[in-house]
Parts: C-alpha cells; structure tokens; sequence
C-alpha cells in the first residue's frame, strides 16, 4: 500500500472538512508538506488552505489518483465520476468505504487501497510510526 504514496503525487481530495481542526485537514496538510499537488474536492467551500476548493471531480484538473474522505454513501455516487475522467486509483481512508463502496470499485476495474493515509505513508511520524510497525509485525491490515 506504501506504493500509493511512492507513485502518484498529483491528487484529488475529495470530502476535505472547511474545519480546520478536522483529521482530514492534517492529512491535507501533512501530504502538502511532503511535495504532493493536492486538488481539494468539496462542493461546499470555495477555498480551503488558501486554495481553490472544486465542486466536484468532474471539474479537478488531471489527477493520477482520489483520495476518499467522504461518507460511504457519497463515496459510492462519486466513483463513477473517476471512471469517467479516466482515474484508476483511489484511496479510501477508513470510514469512507463499506462493502457496497468495495463492490462499486471492482465493478469499475479501480485500483484501490482501504486503510490510513498515515498508516502507510512512510514519512508519518509517531505515533503512526508505531502503528506502522505493529501492522507490518503482525501482519494486520494487508
């Protein structure tokens, strides 16, 4: 899964909270600081970190790949809107998919991964380091 964060760096973020305290917004920040061109997604704001915030996936310049910070029920609508703009890869952080979201991606023929964004991103400091450590020693989450 660390191969995500390895090979794409142009990415759409779809469900990126207007709370600036929120996880998703550190996440944001976080993939910010390591060199990644983020596109947020969220048809709700219109700026975000001082950035232009887009309506919808239709309207996000090319992406290699979304990442998914979203209720299951908006992630399952908006997976075909990535087929169609020609995005294999997504990323759903935990929460944002259920059995029907992981139905709906492999009836599209998307490449997906379902776990933290810091869980495998190996530039995530501590505590995350730790977990890392203890998915990889017990072989949790593959």
């Amino acid at each position: 899964m660390g191969d995500f964060f390895n090979s794409y760096k142009r990415l759409a973020f779809v469900g990126l909270s207007g709370d600036p305290k929120s996880f998703s917004r550190g996440v944001f920040k976080f993939l910010s600081e390591q060199g990644y061109e983020i596109y947020p997604v969220n048809p709700a704001l219109e700026q975000v970190e001082n950035q232009k915030c887009y309506k919808s996936i239709d309207s996000v310049p090319a992406v290699e790949a979304v990442l998914f910070f979203t209720n299951p029920r908006v992630t399952s609508e908006l997976l075909s809107a990535c087929k169609a703009k020609g995005i294999e890869h997504v990323w759903f952080q935990q929460g944002a998919a259920d059995e029907e979201v992981l139905n709906i991606a492999r009836q599209l023929d998307l490449d997906y991964q379902n776990s933290c964004v810091y869980l495998h991103h190996n530039k995530a400091g501590f505590p995350h380091s730790f977990h890392r450590f203890i998915n990889r020693t017990f072989k949790l989450n593959r």
